[in-house]
């Protein structure tokens, strides 16, 4: 068996063992809105925050197919806790597509939990250095056990175009609504989050249609087979033209 295939048996085999404590957990998980903390401690040592991660920076970078596995495993123990994991582990990679300067903050401890607010309700604003970020975002998940947020919001321009844009923040700067009280998913902690005139630096800050496409100014480009699309930056601003008009501005 190779290395991968040892380090995906390993991780799925502590998540099997802990599958019945997460599963014992998951009532009073449901009844505060957000899964105990005993259930993230568990998965911290099981090693799942770290199968998205860069070899690079400790990680495990294990294939996609065998992180669906270890994911699908944790929720036939606890689905809420299956579902928080999955929100942070695709996240994660989300931020491997991100500049190397920001990778190396993110992933500086080589086990990470990324949240993120992907509907594009807030605003950033250029300024010296970096951006100005402002906004709310529901449906949160996750956000209470994470390290890092992934924000999109929408960035305007002098000549009228809108882009999307995918901000990093640390979660220690988000404020946290206590709205989150479902029949349904309750254990999963999808809180709202709101940030107002937030500065996040130029490097936490990329193109929503980049992140799918690859940036240059990281070292892992085209490493592990998640690098979706290959076109020109001016194809990018091609099709923010004519799919993200100025009227697409939430309001």
């Amino acid at each position: 068996m190779t290395e991968v295939g040892l380090e995906t048996t390993s991780v799925l085999s502590a998540v099997k063992e802990i599958a019945p404590t997460l599963r014992l957990n998951g009532l009073e998980s449901e009844e505060r809105g957000w899964i105990l903390d005993e259930n993230v401690d568990l998965l911290e040592k099981a090693d799942v925050f770290r199968i998205a991660v860069p070899r690079r920076f400790g990680g495990l970078d294990l294939p996609v197919a065998d992180q669906v596995d270890i994911i699908a495993e944790i929720g036939r123990g606890c689905g809420s806790t299956g579902w928080v994991a999955c929100a942070w582990v695709s996240s994660t990679w989300i931020a491997t597509q991100y500049p190397d300067k920001a990778q190396e903050e993110i992933f500086a401890t080589g086990s990470v939990r990324i949240s993120g607010g992907f509907t594009p309700t807030g605003t950033a604003v250029e300024v010296d250095g970096g951006y100005v970020l402002s906004g709310s975002w529901r449906f949160n998940t996750g956000i209470r056990g994470a390290d890092w947020n992934i924000y999109a919001a929408m960035l305007p321009s002098e000549d009228g175009e809108h882009r999307e844009v995918f901000a990093m923040v640390p979660a220690s700067d988000v404020e946290i609504a206590d709205d989150w009280d479902v029949t349904s998913a309750a254990g999963t902690g999808s809180f709202t989050t709101t940030v107002k005139d937030l500065f996040v630096p130029a490097h936490r800050v990329v193109d929503g249609i980049e992140v799918l496409e690859g940036l240059v100014e990281r070292s892992n480009s085209g490493a592990n087979g998640r690098n979706y699309g290959r076109r020109s930056r001016s194809t990018s601003r091609s099709r923010r033209r004519s799919t993200r008009p100025a009227s697409s501005t939430p309001a």
